[in-house]
C-alpha cells in the first residue's frame, strides 16, 4: 500500500511540475511574440516613411532638374507582406497601412502615382508622372 501511495506521489510530483514548467514556457513564448509583434509594427512604420519620402524625393528632384528630365522610378508593391495605398492630395503625399500613415509636403504634380514602376517627366516647368 504505501508504495502505491509513493507512486501515485511521484505521479502528482511529476504532473505539478511539469505543468509549472508549460506555464512558463507558454509565458515565455507569450513574451518574445508581443516584443516581435512591436518590432515588426515599428519596422513597418519605418518602411511606409522611406516609401512616401522615396516618392517626394523623386519629385523634388524632378522639381529642381530643367525642362526635359524623365527618369523611371519603383514603389513597392506591399511593406513587409501588408498592402498600402497612395495618394496624392493638395500638395501631399500620403502612404497608409490599417496601423500606420506617413504623409510628405511635395511640389504640384500632373498625375498619379502608382505602385511598381512610375516615370517622372518635367516639361514646360510642369510636372508630370505616369502621363
Amino acid at each position: 500500500m504505501k508504495r502505491e501511495v509513493k507512486k501515485a506521489q511521484s505521479v502528482m510530483e511529476f504532473l505539478v511540475m511539469f505543468g509549472a514548467l508549460l506555464f512558463f514556457f507558454v509565458v515565455f513564448m507569450a513574451i518574445i511574440n508581443a516584443d516581435l509583434t512591436r518590432e515588426n509594427r515599428e519596422k513597418q512604420s519605418a518602411l511606409l516613411q522611406n516609401a512616401a519620402s522615396d516618392i517626394r524625393d523623386e519629385i523634388s528632384l524632378a522639381a529642381k532638374a530643367t525642362d526635359g528630365y524623365s527618369r523611371e522610378f519603383f514603389v513597392a508593391e506591399k511593406i513587409l507582406g501588408t498592402n498600402y495605398e497612395l495618394n496624392m492630395t493638395e500638395g501631399y503625399i500620403f502612404a497608409t497601412t490599417e496601423r500606420h500613415s506617413a504623409s510628405y509636403k511635395i511640389f504640384n504634380v500632373t498625375g498619379e502615382i502608382k505602385k511598381g514602376k512610375n516615370i517622372i517627366k518635367k516639361a514646360n516647368e510642369t510636372i508630370y508622372l505616369n502621363q
